[in-house]
């Protein structure tokens, strides 16, 4: 069923899992670069020009052979009026290699990493070249939660980087279920 600007609704019969739906929404996105957001997020109006000059910049810096993910700062609101901040990975300034965020996300060995690397790899926050996704085969449809930890680890296997966008550019609001 099409909606407004061209958006395609899918629907599953049965839940399959984010990784499963991410992947349906890379295949059917038409343009060169792709940005999610889950339901109960809200995304600045200028969260993705912000985003694609960021990935630009450190394209540029970086070889265009490993994958590069694009991420952005916000909010994390709990009980409508508790909120955490979402800091981008290296400020909004380096290019961090994918590797460091991985095991900092797994492991937290020191909180200056954790400061360098940011919240992490929070897939409602990122921005993709489409080409960057095809490169590491998309989302694992395997992984029902932490699909965007999972696919950082790919990219780190394939000495990729990962960059963002300082300005909080997308709000989340936590949503309570069973899982």
């Amino acid at each position: 069923e099409s909606l407004e600007m061209g958006s395609l609704l899918v629907c599953n019969s049965e839940n399959k899992g984010v990784g499963y739906c991410r992947n349906v929404i890379h295949r059917q996105s038409k343009g060169s670069f792709i940005a999610f957001f889950d339901q109960d997020d809200i995304s600045h109006p200028a969260r993705i020009s912000l985003q694609f000059q960021r990935y630009c910049e450190a394209r540029r810096r970086i070889s265009s052979a490993v994958p590069l993910a694009c991420y952005c700062a916000g909010k994390k609101y709990y009980n409508g009026s508790n909120w955490l901040p979402i800091l981008p990975i290296g400020q909004g300034v380096n290019i961090v290699d994918a590797k460091i965020l991985v095991r900092s996300t797994l492991v937290r060995e020191s909180r200056e990493i954790d400061l360098e690397v940011g919240s992490g790899t929070p897939c409602a926050t990122a921005f993709f070249a489409v080409s960057d996704l095809n490169s590491v085969g998309g989302f694992d449809p395997d992984f029902r939660r932490v699909e965007d930890l999972e696919l950082v680890v790919r990219f780190a296997k394939q000495g990729g980087y990962c960059t963002a966008v300082p300005e909080d550019c997308v709000s989340q609001i936590h949503t309570t279920r069973g899982d």
